[in-house]
């Protein structure tokens, strides 16, 4: 009489420490990419509300000088520089204008420079590192002379 072998083999004994080892990297790459993407969330998140406050700062800039364009004052008036504070976040202020001198039109270039992680120092270079810069570009027509 035949007695049926009870025993297991070798290869059908469960996971080899090789298959763990390798599960256990694609996880960890996965668990990091994940960590990773929220971190770049978060750093998203925090700087929204500078970025918001920086654009409006240079459109409401750049609407006060298209009001002093449309004025007849000229390109001259337009402050180069100034350090501006706005919901507590600290702000360089760029101003340019030039005269086209073909149809005497005015650009005027406002640039916001605000730092990332400076805490709340004015960024003084807005081509160094961790500088943000946004710029509104707007063409001031002259007001018609006067016949």
């Amino acid at each position: 009489m035949e007695y049926a072998n009870n025993k297991k083999s070798n290869c059908e004994s469960g996971f080899t420490l090789v298959e763990v080892l390798i599960a256990t990297l694609v996880l960890a790459i996965g668990l990091l990419s994940i960590a990773q993407a929220f971190a770049q969330g978060m750093v998203i998140l925090v700087n929204t509300p500078t970025q918001l406050a920086a654009k409006e700062l240079a459109f409401e800039i750049i609407d006060d000088y298209v009001v002093l364009g449309e004025a007849g004052l000229p390109a001259d008036s337009i402050a180069q520089q100034q350090i501006t504070t706005r919901d507590g976040r600290t702000f360089l202020v760029s101003a340019d204008a030039k005269t086209d001198p073909l149809n005497g039109d005015v650009i005027v270039t406002v640039t916001v420079s605000y730092c990332t992680s400076c805490g709340g120092v004015v960024p003084t270079n807005p081509n160094a590192p961790n500088v943000r810069n946004y710029r509104v570009e707007a063409t001031i027509q002259p007001p018609p002379s006067a016949p």
